[in-house]
């Protein structure tokens, strides 16, 4: 029950606080205190008993090594029972020793009282920050969607371009191309992509499917673009479906750079600050 003990008070009776929390005596220092004529253990077995007092609930049984290395029985008290044997002298001194347990009680349940404010007030501010950040991911997310009709737009416009508009006779076809570059310089970009993924979902501690995940959407939020969209002219076009938004990325120049930018951000960031 009482492993280590720390004196938090020592103006009359020294009380100690366990590594839970527990306030507590030694009976030998209160015996002392009290002034008891009679020899401690008679004292602390007739008291104990009294007060039908539980042992290892209680109070506990200890041995205390002494200077001159024999064992000294001792117990150590919780509080609340040391009051009540102070009680029972029903003397001036026990009057004291009580008052002075009494007003330990009431200093740290104050203390106590004040930690448990103060963890309220922290939680409180947590909660209308998640609150904050809950209605600032609402704005950006209708933000986003109010820009998708004027991409949305753009990309049929493409997607009509790819599918073929006849001019000068069946045979002639003008093709529109959305994307900067050709596959194979596509796979040293996502080459060096990936590399900086890793290094941010290592530096963030995170799943690289969650990184992938705020890439995506910090870069579409970041461009106005849908990325399911242009991942669609992108397969019609290379004829693919195991295409994804990773090419997309590499394959137009702005999300590109915009996505090398950012991760290469956080992880300055976290080298810097850690």
């Amino acid at each position: 029950m009482m492993e280590e003990l720390k004196v938090i008070e020592n103006d009359l009776v020294p009380v100690y606080e366990t590594n839970t929390g527990e306030k507590v005596v030694y009976g030998t220092e209160l015996h002392t205190v009290l002034g008891v004529k009679s020899n401690y253990r008679e004292w602390a077995k007739r008291r104990l008993k009294d007060i039908d007092a539980l042992e290892n609930e209680d109070f506990e049984g200890v041995e205390i090594s002494t200077p001159s290395g024999q064992a000294r029985k001792d117990h150590i008290i919780k509080l609340d029972i040391a009051k009540e044997m102070a009680m029972l002298e029903r003397n001036e001194k026990g009057k004291q020793v009580r008052r002075y347990f009494i007003q330990v009680e009431r200093k740290y349940k104050e203390v106590q009282r004040l930690a448990a404010d103060k963890v309220a007030e922290v939680l409180d501010h947590l909660d209308q920050q998640v609150l904050d950040f809950l209605d600032q991911q609402a704005k950006m997310q209708k933000r986003f969607m109010e820009s998708q009709l004027e991409v949305n737009r753009e990309v049929m416009e493409r997607l009509n371009a790819l599918e073929g508009r006849r001019q000068d006779g069946p045979s002639s076809v003008i093709r529109v191309n959305p994307f900067s570059l050709g596959m194979t310089d596509v796979s040293e970009r996502m080459k060096k992509l990936n590399h900086l993924i890793d290094q941010t979902s290592d530096l963030c501690n995170l799943d690289r499917n969650k990184t992938l995940h705020y890439m995506y959407l910090t870069v579409q939020e970041k461009a106005h673009v849908n990325f399911k969209s242009y991942l669609d002219v992108l397969q019609s076009e290379m004829e693919d479906d195991g295409l994804c938004n990773l090419h997309v990325i590499c394959k137009v120049d702005r999300l590109y750079d915009m996505a090398v930018e950012m991760n290469e951000d956080v992880i300055e960031r976290k080298r810097i600050y850690g």
